[in-house]
């Protein structure tokens, strides 16, 4: 069974911490949540430097993502969620300064937007069968079987190991998804 983690990570201050100094959580929340979920906030620190996280966690076979296009830019992220249905919600993916997504979509197993080459686009989430995977981009495979995708990225961990390249010192709020292999 998949354990997919889906966080929202707010740099509070934008001091790079010092290698020297290891994260530790200072304070962690458990926030109500429907079966099959969990919503925690965490803060955390290293130095002066401080984030917070908003955590949700869910098995694969109970709850999976779900693409909300909102092109017209009619609904705020919340509204958008409840009309979709969504338990949780997050800006996922870049976007032109028209609005219209940067790289690929598709919704409901119908593309919306096409693949697009750029640097920071590395790579996707996808949602094929009820399974839930991240890929690179190189790893894709357009197949009949997928329900959802979003090409996105910088891939920031990849084998276990930080993804080399990446700007440290810039500050930029991220969504972050992790998945592993749940052993019970």
């Amino acid at each position: 069974m998949l354990r997919v983690l889906l966080l929202t990570l707010s740099w509070l201050l934008a001091t790079r911490p010092s290698s020297a100094d290891p994260w530790t959580v200072e304070h962690r929340e458990s926030l109500s949540a429907p079966a099959g979920l969990s919503f925690t906030k965490i803060a955390v620190r290293s130095g002066d430097a401080t984030a917070g996280l908003h955590v949700v966690t869910f098995s694969s076979a109970t709850h999976s993502f779900a693409l909300l296009d909102d092109p017209e830019n009619t609904f705020n992220l919340a509204s958008a969620a409840k009309k979709g249905g969504a338990i949780a919600a997050v800006n996922g993916g870049y976007f032109h300064p028209d609005r219209a997504p940067l790289g690929l979509r598709i919704r409901m197993g119908r593309e919306i937007h096409a693949m697009e080459r750029a640097r920071l686009l590395s790579g996707m989430l996808t949602v094929a069968d009820d399974r839930i995977a991240l890929l690179r981009v190189a790893e894709f495979r357009h197949t009949k079987s997928l329900r959802e995708v979003v090409q996105c990225g910088p891939f920031l961990v990849d084998g276990g190991k930080a993804v080399a390249g990446l700007n440290a010192a810039r500050r930029a709020p991220r969504t972050v998804v992790l998945e592993a292999n749940a052993t019970a």
